[in-house]
């Protein structure tokens, strides 16, 4: 069950890290008048430093299932 829960956790990560991308690609495109690439680029460095900080609880949560998962835990 808890394993299930990761990997439900890591494909809700990446699709809301793939729709966010896309909703400024978006931007970018149609409302060119809002300045969107330094606020694109400042949204991409956020975007990489949350992904970074949950793709590194991912490996603590599967490090936590597999000890489960073993009975060392």
């Amino acid at each position: 069950m808890r394993l299930q829960f990761i990997f439900l956790f890591l494909t809700a990560v990446i699709t809301l890290g793939s729709t966010a991308q896309d909703f400024y690609e978006y931007l970018e495109r149609e409302e060119p008048f809002l300045n969107v690439p330094r606020r694109l680029a400042a949204s991409k460095r956020m975007a990489t430093e949350h992904r970074i900080l949950e793709l590194a609880r991912l490996h603590r949560l599967t490090e936590k299932a597999r000890r489960i998962l073993e009975g060392k835990d």
